[in-house]
């Protein structure tokens, strides 16, 4: 959450210092530029450029509110998004090089030396590849049963590392009931 807070400060910080800048404008005079006649003021035309904040305060109380839900909103989603992909990574998952070097370790009939080097480098596969290498003696229903329950094992505290993180989110409190439940 530290890092959804840093993130709307830096928005909120930037939209502040620049908002009103020149680098923003659209053909806005120069401050130095003395007007030819001394006119009156008048309200800027319908084609007028407007700042950031010009545009937000311009919908009444309404419109503010509905902007920053929609602003709070999208903030919020690409937190998880990122959040998410920092969770669920290819190489946490799936270390590279770790099923090809077990694969040519199994070839060459070396098991320990397989297991070792999954034990070694712990991650969602070679947990599964440990359980199947535990029943090695039971037969290739026995391998295949013991990899397929580790997997949803694996799953299962996967997803449930997703809800604990937003378990305010109804998929999350579901899955949290139903992982609670869980024997």
């Amino acid at each position: 959450m530290n890092r959804l807070c840093i993130a709307v400060a830096l928005l909120l910080l930037f939209g502040m210092l620049f908002a009103d800048s020149p680098a923003f404008a659209q053909g806005g005079s120069t401050p130095d530029a003395a007007p030819l006649v001394d006119a009156p003021e008048q309200p800027p035309a319908q084609g007028a450029s407007r700042s950031f904040f010009q545009i937000l305060f311009s919908g009444g109380p309404l419109g503010v509110a509905i902007m920053l839900v929609l602003i709070g909103l999208s903030l919020t989603a690409v937190y998880l998004a990122f959040d998410n992909l920092l969770v669920v990574r290819k190489r946490e998952i799936i270390p590279d090089g770790l099923s090809d070097d077990v694969r040519r370790l199994l070839s060459e009939g070396q098991i320990a030396d397989a297991a070792t080097q999954c034990r070694d480098r712990p991650s969602f596969l070679s947990t599964v590849i440990l359980h199947g290498l535990a029943e090695l003696d039971g037969g290739w229903s026995e391998i295949e049963k013991a990899m397929e329950d580790s997997t949803a094992e694996q799953a299962a505290r996967l997803f449930r590392e997703l809800a604990e993180d937003y378990p305010h989110l109804p998929a999350g409190e579901q899955a949290a009931r139903r992982l609670a439940a869980a024997p």
